[in-house]
């Protein structure tokens, strides 16, 4: 399984349409390996974005089919600045 954390930091908060888009990608993110997506509040500011994989080529998969254009569309024009982003192969893994 393979994690990728996004932490954004932003300008100002995400519409609803967000939160929405990423809700109705949801199933089809499902169908090429997304086993789990949480989107975190970590302050009023920044936001946490947890996404499990089966495998790097969903992650793949998935970022260029829906989470790219998500981003473009509904994220980046709030961000304070760059995204820190993380990916790893997960060595342990409990409750998925």
């Amino acid at each position: 399984m393979v994690t990728v954390v996004n932490h954004l930091r932003l300008s100002g908060p995400l519409p609803d349409t967000a939160y929405e888009a990423l809700e109705a990608a949801f199933p089809e993110m499902q169908a090429l390996g997304c086993r789990a997506c949480q989107l975190v509040q970590a302050a009023d500011d920044h936001l946490i974005l947890v996404l499990v994989f089966e495998s790097a080529e969903a992650a793949a998969a998935v970022s260029t089919t829906y989470g790219g254009p998500w981003m473009n569309e509904h994220v980046r024009p709030h961000l304070a600045g760059d995204t820190d982003r993380s990916v790893g192969e997960a060595i342990v893994s409990l409750g998925l």
